[in-house]
């Protein structure tokens, strides 16, 4: 397909956004030829939120409700009696992290999860980073329970890396009137710092970008006319600046063609190299022609207008995690050469008011929920300030490192930012509302460290474009505009600065402990309390228990200074 000559023609209509309406974003060609007209609904992300939730994003004080998975089964009935009537293709797609994260689906490791999307008649799903959290094998569980294709190009035996494990497979080709459209499914290649190697001695993860341009070869060899990336690669936030990211990443391109390479997987993999951790969707399609629409995940960003990628013209689009929303996409397609001639794109937030509960979805998600929350609705304490989760010092960090570094009688605490899930609103606690804080069943690890290594590990928080840090027991001024690793410019510890050479106590999450996200440094460290700590959620639920009411400030344990130094009893 050739986007750059068909978009010519294309009729552009706007697009309207906000937290609460997403007006359909369209391209369309002036003449109607011979065309195949397809539907594609899509999630990712839903990290178990297929029971009833409520919307805070959309209104913090008075959050409207998501209707969860009866609204989805509500909304593809409705869907494919559209799609019957108009004489239109109908696909159900998902792509990736589907249970880790709520008590429904992290109580079966993601078996009710799987049943869900069985029930709901999904054509694939492919794998999320959070759906190996309970290692391998529970993989092969959840791929054998399910009824559709696992995708996951990249994911392959350690014994030999040319096999698929578990069935996993790499693509699949669907025939929808006699166009042939594959389903690429590819797994974000940083999952060496995203979950322990001891948990998946049976996996391996092949680089993103060659496996990809692989495979689209593989598909092209076999005539397939439309390609989809079904991607949990993510996509940058609009904060991060795509132009800016697109300018780096070119830099990169042009040192490798001044490389002149003997082959083009040793001149993606050195782009791979240059850039220190995992392409993402705009990264992967800006480097493989040939693809021509991405449905990806793994950001938790909705992307519309979608994005159109200036150097292959693909579309990328991602719906909004948790089942906030769905994405719908309407292609019409050329039915001899896969070009498309029309497409529209839009969020269908699952509203509770607007989607009427599937009676059988409805009384099997009850049921499931029932089982496994009630002993979690008991009130722990309550709350008189908002405890809210962000970058930098926030409030609920400042409860959860405190909670932990009290439970374990360490100096420091630290966790990162992103294994806190969700605020929590001021009024009563209930256990289940610090279950979705911390959906992450970890143990707090505590070990010895010198005021040396403790600032590497506090350097580590503010490294590259990081503001992972959530602290207890110590301050930090930090100055973002200083060179990576050279950021801290003050720590101290009970009012007083880091001296190198003293012994701290050093608390942390057995997931940063076993080196992900970055705290490979922290492998290295011998744990001093291992067989007596407790998990991290556990440590915030006595802590709530024993502080009720809170009432909980910002203190400055991190400052930003861009005028700030680097003091001089820093290494």
């Amino acid at each position: 397909m050739n986007n750059k000559v068909t978009r010519r023609i294309f009729l552009k209509q706007g697009l309207i956004a906000t937290s609460t309406l997403l007006v359909p974003w369209k391209l369309f060609a002036e003449k109607p030829v011979n065309t195949i007209n397809l539907t594609i609904l899509h999630t990712n992300d839903i990290h178990g939120y297929i029971t009833k939730s409520i919307a805070e994003w959309a209104d913090p004080d008075f959050p409207p409700d998501l209707g969860g998975g009866s609204a989805l089964a509500t909304l593809i009935k409705q869907v494919k009696m559209e799609c019957k009537q108009k004489d239109r293709r109908f696909m159900l797609l998902d792509a990736g992290d589907i249970y880790q994260g709520t008590p429904i689906g992290d109580e079966s490791k993601g078996a009710t999860i799987v049943d869900f999307f069985n029930r709901m008649g999904y054509d694939c799903w492919t794998l999320g980073n959070h759906d190996f959290d309970d290692g391998d094998k529970n993989v092969e569980k959840l791929i054998s329970a399910s009824k559709m294709p696992v995708l996951s190009s990249n994911t392959r035996s350690s014994k030999n890396k040319k096999e698929f494990p578990y069935g996993i497979k790499p693509y699949i080709i669907k025939n929808v009137d006699g166009l042939k459209i594959g389903i690429l499914g590819i797994t974000t290649e940083d999952m060496i710092t995203l979950v322990p190697k001891e948990k998946l001695p049976e996996i391996v993860f092949t680089n993103v970008a060659p496996t990809v341009n692989k495979y689209i070869l593989e598909l092209k060899k076999q005539e397939v006319q439309f390609i989809i990336l079904l991607s949990h690669l993510g996509f940058p936030r609009v904060d991060d600046g795509l132009s800016r990211r697109l300018k780096r990443f070119n830099k990169y391109r042009k040192n490798a063609d001044a490389r002149k390479f003997p082959n083009y997987t040793a001149y993606l993999n050195f782009i791979k190299k240059k850039k220190g951790f995992g392409l993402d969707d705009l990264e992967v399609t800006a480097l493989i022609k040939n693809i021509n629409l991405v449905i990806g995940g793994h950001s938790h960003i909705g992307i519309y207008p979608p994005y159109e990628v200036p150097e292959t013209h693909t579309f990328i689009t991602q719906a909004y995690s948790r089942l906030s929303t769905v994405g719908r996409i309407d292609l019409s397609l050329d039915k001899d050469t896969g070009t498309i001639i029309g497409i529209s794109i839009e969020a269908i937030n699952l509203w509770g008011e607007r989607f009427k509960p599937d009676n059988d979805a409805e009384d099997y998600l009850r049921c499931q929920q029932d089982a496994v929350e009630k002993h979690l609705r008991r009130v722990i304490g309550k709350t008189e300030t908002e405890l809210q989760r962000g970058n930098y010092e926030t409030t609920l960090g400042n409860v959860v490192t405190d909670a932990m570094r009290e439970s374990v009688g360490a100096d420091v605490a630290l966790v990162n930012r992103g294994g806190l899930r969700a605020n929590i609103r001021i009024g009563e606690i209930q256990e289940i509302d610090i279950y979705r804080v911390i959906p992450f069943d970890n143990p707090i690890h505590k070990m010895t460290v010198d005021g040396a290594m403790l600032a590497n590990i506090l350097e580590v928080s503010f490294s590259g474009r990081r503001k992972d840090s959530q602290l207890s027991g110590v301050k930090v001024v930090v100055n973002p505009l200083l060179p990576s690793g050279r950021r801290l410019c003050e720590v101290c510890i009970n009012g007083k600065p880091l001296d190198l050479k003293k012994q701290y106590t050093f608390a942390t999450s057995a997931y940063l402990s076993d080196g992900a996200v970055g705290y490979g440094l922290l492998r290295k460290i011998q744990r001093d309390m291992v067989k007596e700590s407790i998990t991290v959620r556990k440590a915030v639920v006595q802590y709530i228990e024993k502080k009720t009411p809170l009432n909980v400030s910002l203190e400055g344990r991190i400052k930003i200074s861009t005028k700030a130094t680097r003091a001089d009893y820093l290494p």
